[in-house]
């Protein structure tokens, strides 16, 4: 379960109508509270442009009365679809008058009930995900420009925090300056945040930006009582959530000795902590290096901790976001995947990754290859029928398809290595996708994704000895 932590920073310039243009300023609208009925906090922030004073009035009026009416009762998804209706009917009467584009007034707005949300944009207000992965800053924008307004509905993820402000504030904000913004936690930190914000709001202020309105939210796991003992009694502290896997959450956390890095991953409930330490068995069995090294195993009364190698680099979603893959790499990238794959296949126990995909796949600085989450994993004898794997990447028998061959009879196949070798062709062939292809491997990858397993190439060795003509 994850709690949205209501630490939220802000800078209003205070230029107003002496330096700036008419109406040009932004404004910040910040409203918090909890619904006494299950403890839920809910949260309003919109950031407002070119919008006179009665705007900013008006919403902090709808927060107060028609939306926190809504959330009286019922689950905090209902309360939010509702809510999000309400605001699109409260937006049409307030501009229902507004002439064309002229004078667009932008708006950036987020509202949060537990960890369930929505989030609107219209004009020049932005609004930006951000995940401090191992270190790493990971930011997409989530409002394109648009003269209409656009709302979507979402959920906060732990590790995951939404950072609002006007479209100047953005383009002049320095990167040092966002991760301070970002390292703010726990006790205090909404003062904090706010330094912060103001700091980096006056650096865009130096590099000619005009008015500005920020805030940051963010949703972190609630950290189990039991974990910090856990982490003091395995010799391990400073913990910071990074994401989740299969089972559970992962932490980055520090030897109290040496100060190194490692990977937590904890799990909670009695059928996620026998996956976490049949995890753990099979991790602490693997020596290649395409997979993360064991590191120990503790197992408190409620929960159980996975310690593992902490892996330094960049995921290959957001590599291949980017652009940044050219096809000899891909093609080397590919190899390493498909040198561990075979390892893992020829083991007196075969075991099949089951979960290949882009964002469970890091590479290093100097291009090593790491495969980061083995929670899916399993051995070829207990695999059967059952369901896993992502969309996109699972080879239809993974996820439960009835295949047909032609015009012939409907059959059911069980998971296999195939199931790795079709999940491996549709990685190769998004790495090279978007680009000229390389002509001679298409039939490989044609081969290893065909719907029928039977027709896909047998073992990854054989893949890769094709592969290595290139």
């Amino acid at each position: 379960m994850a709690s949205v932590i209501l630490e939220t920073g802000c800078f209003q310039s205070e230029c107003g109508q002496e330096c700036l243009p008419s109406g040009s300023g932004a404004l910040l609208i910040l409203e918090k509270t909890m619904r006494k009925k299950g403890r839920m906090p809910i949260a309003f922030i919109c950031v407002l442009q070119n919008a006179p004073r009665p705007a900013e009035d008006l919403w902090r009026k709808w927060f107060r009365e028609r939306a926190l009416a809504c959330c009286e009762r019922g689950s905090a998804s209902r309360c939010v679809d509702a809510v999000l209706t309400d605001f699109v009917e409260c937006f049409k009467e307030q501009f229902a008058g507004e002439p064309g584009n002229c004078g667009l007034v932008s708006l950036a707005a987020l509202f949060i009930m537990e960890t369930e949300c929505f989030y609107a944009w219209r004009g020049e207000a932005d609004i930006r995900l951000i995940n401090d992965c191992f270190g790493r800053i990971h930011m997409r924008r989530l409002a394109p420009w648009s003269a209409t307004l656009g709302c979507r509905r979402a959920r906060l993820e732990p590790g995951v925090r939404v950072l609002l402000g006007s479209a100047a504030f953005f383009d002049c904000l320095p990167e040092p300056l966002l991760k301070d913004c970002l390292a703010v936690r726990g006790a205090g930190g909404e003062n904090r945040a706010a330094r912060c914000l103001e700091e980096a709001a006056r650096e865009a202020q130096r590099r000619g930006a005009g008015g500005f309105a920020a805030a940051v939210v963010a949703a972190e796991p609630e950290q189990h009582a039991e974990f910090g003992e856990l982490l003091e009694r395995s010799g391990y502290g400073d913990a910071k959530p990074v994401g989740s896997g299969a089972f559970g959450r992962v932490y980055r956390v520090r030897k109290r000795q040496g100060k190194q890095c490692f990977a937590c991953k904890l799990a909670e409930g009695p059928k996620a902590r026998a996956l976490l330490r049949r995890e753990a068995g099979l991790q602490s069995a693997l020596t290649h290096p395409l997979f993360v090294r064991y590191a120990g195993l503790e197992d408190g009364k409620d929960v159980t901790a996975l310690f593992m190698e902490y892996v330094r680099g960049r995921d290959l979603d957001e590599i291949l976001r980017r652009g940044e893959l050219p096809w000899n790499r891909a093609v080397e990238i590919a190899r390493q995947l498909a040198e561990g794959l075979s390892y893992l296949h020829e083991r007196d126990d075969p075991v099949i990754y089951r979960d290949l995909k882009p964002c469970n796949i890091r590479v290093g600085p100097k291009g090593n290859v790491k495969l980061l989450d083995l929670g899916c994993a399993c051995g070829v004898s207990e695999a059967g029928y059952t369901m896993a794997g992502s969309r996109g990447y699972a080879a239809p028998e993974q996820l439960g398809s009835q295949n047909r061959e032609g015009s012939g009879p409907v059959y059911r196949t069980r998971c296999g290595t195939g199931s790795d070798i079709y999940a491996w062709g549709r990685v190769l062939e998004e790495m090279l996708g978007g680009r000229q292809k390389v002509p001679s491997l298409m039939p490989l990858i044609e081969e290893c994704t065909r719907e029928d397993p039977r027709q896909r190439p047998q073992r990854m060795r054989d893949v890769l000895r094709e592969l290595e003509k290139f």
